[in-house]
């Protein structure tokens, strides 16, 4: 059907963020198979967010998702006489509004599991357990949170053999940065799946892509199910928010190179019912708070950095009023945590493992004894907890100082041998 130059926006606008429209051969390329536009309707889908579209005279714009066969969403201003003997500006434009939502995040029923009280008891128990001295030996851990970026793949996946049996392919644990480009995403499915036109040099048994805020983790949710991979994979992709809620995408077995939503999966990794998985959610919070130690305590060369701000030995507490009853008359060591999270990386892992820790009691409500813990409660509170109801209060002696009843171990980043 010919296109006259006042249908083309009117076409293009039924089109965009709903076919992958490319000037690429994404079939022949490494890169994904879903499109940047794709990718930014979806996002601005999940909480209907707004876009505009302006090419020669001609707007089109709705809130998203945007219905294709709509006709309501086009105007046009050729005809008008405001903009008669007017020059239209060259080229096309976009204009993109993003208002949160106010409401709690509700995660598709269809695609998530939320961890149930049995499930958050499990993972309490493996918090209470001895720290990881080291990772297990079937475990990569990626982090790349404090990088920026997740678009470097480590060399082993690139160029490195392939293992001689299955028994040696890896979990793959990856925590990214806050924002990640679908390039990065592409070099790592790539790496530990294959992609349509390039197989994987050695399979990873599962992806698992943890400590994401909800409205990441359901946008990548929707973003893998779109990706095309190599139609011999068996990769088991798993997406953990940092409330627990889980997400497991399997092989299609009606499209083998699509990737489908797995609930009984989901559900087995957050109870470790399956350990033939390698991982479990109660191993990957030991895993990330182990990471998160090292971070708060060491410097990226790996030697203590808090040496002037934590006082070894034992500290005699004097007798106040304030202190609880069961609390003991000295302490081994003491902490100047105020100090100690002047330093960045300190305070984002000590944010980290505090909100992680406190989703796992959403029917607890935090008391702080000081200004600098209650700016991070602030920032902790679990998004999807649409109200928080009151405990008894406990009180608490010290500054700097949170207690939470029976939090002690999922808060606490322990020292590394």
């Amino acid at each position: 059907m010919p296109v006259g130059t006042r249908t083309l926006c009117k076409l293009i606008s039924r089109l965009l963020f709903q076919k992958p429209l490319s000037r690429h051969d994404r079939e022949r390329s490494l890169r994904t198979t879903v499109t940047g536009l794709q990718y930014l309707g979806r996002v601005l889908g999940i909480d209907r967010d707004f876009a505009r579209i302006y090419t020669n005279h001609e707007w089109a714009g709705s809130t998203h998702p945007w219905d294709p066969k709509s006709t309501s969403n086009f105007r046009t201003s050729r005809d008008s006489r405001k903009f008669t003997g007017k020059r239209p500006a060259p080229g096309t434009f976009y204009a993109i509004s993003i208002q949160p939502e106010r409401s709690p995040v509700q995660y598709p029923e269809n695609d998530w599991i939320i961890a149930s009280d049995s499930a958050r008891g499990k993972i309490i128990a493996a918090l209470a357990e001895p720290p990881l001295q080291e990772y297990p030996a079937q475990i990569a851990f990626y982090d790349r949170r404090r990088q920026g970026d997740a678009s470097a793949v480590p060399e082993e996946w690139v160029t490195g053999p392939p293992p001689e049996d299955d028994s040696q392919t890896p979990v793959v644990i990856l925590r990214p940065p806050r924002s990640v480009t679908k390039r990065d995403f592409g070099a790592w499915l790539q790496a530990v799946a294959g992609l349509p036109s390039a197989p994987a040099r050695r399979a990873a048994g599962a992806f698992i892509i943890a400590e994401l805020t909800p409205f990441q983790a359901m946008t990548y949710s929707d973003f893998f199910q779109r990706v095309r991979l190599n139609a011999q994979h068996t990769l088991q992709l798993f997406l953990v928010a940092e409330d627990w809620a889980v997400c497991c995408l399997s092989r299609d077995t009606t499209k083998p190179y699509r990737l489908a939503p797995n609930l009984a999966m989901a559900q087995s990794f957050l109870d470790g019912a399956d350990h033939t998985l390698g991982c479990t959610a109660a191993l990957l919070a030991r895993i990330l708070r182990r990471a998160d130690s090292r971070i708060f305590w060491l410097d990226k060369a790996g030697q203590p950095k808090l040496s002037d701000v934590f006082v070894h030995g034992r500290i005699s507490w004097s007798e106040t009023n304030e202190r609880p009853r069961d609390f003991p008359g000295s302490i081994d060591g003491y902490l100047d945590l105020t100090q100690a999270l002047v330093d960045p990386d300190c305070y984002r892992a000590c944010r980290r493992a505090l909100r992680r820790c406190l989703a796992l009691f959403p029917a607890l409500e935090p008391l702080t004894t000081d200004v600098l813990v209650e700016s991070l409660i602030r920032r902790c509170r679990p998004r999807t907890v649409p109200a928080w109801r009151r405990a008894t209060p406990v009180k608490e002696s010290g500054g700097g100082r949170l207690r939470v009843r029976h939090v002690q171990h999922g808060a606490s980043l322990p020292y590394p041998s």
